[in-house]
């Protein structure tokens, strides 16, 4: 992702269509891409249709995505902060942050400093 969040969309949006993988997935990280663009009311949109896709609830990625999914939906994305936060996430997950270059590095270190100790996010990582 590099934090090039129009190209990222266009190949997730890609995989959300054409792919046989996890689709709910796909979606999910669709839906943060475009929180991140500040694409809101899109972004909520693909929330459901991730959680409408949603097929095989043993695979771990797909447990992954609809518990993200499931809390979205009772917490509408409303600004870019947390989707910008959350994407750090999957960069940190998918061992990516080693290939990023230092410019990305930076803009996730202030995305994640917006965030404190006591902000709703802590919540929601330990549910």
């Amino acid at each position: 992702m590099n934090l090039k969040y129009e190209d990222a969309f266009v190949c997730f949006k890609r995989l959300s269509e054409e792919s046989k993988w996890s689709t709910s997935f796909h979606k999910y990280v669709c839906a943060l891409i475009l929180g991140s663009l500040n694409r809101v009311k899109e972004a909520n949109n693909y929330i459901k249709e991730g959680l409408n896709s949603l097929k095989h609830k043993s695979n771990p990625i797909e447990l992954f995505a609809v518990k993200r999914l499931e809390y979205f939906k009772k917490n509408p994305i409303k600004s870019k902060d947390i989707c910008e936060f959350m994407i750090v996430e999957l960069n940190f997950l998918w061992v990516c942050l080693p290939y990023c270059d230092r410019i990305s590095l930076e803009k996730m270190l202030q995305s994640i400093s917006y965030f404190s100790p006591y902000n709703q996010i802590i919540f929601f990582l330990q549910k």
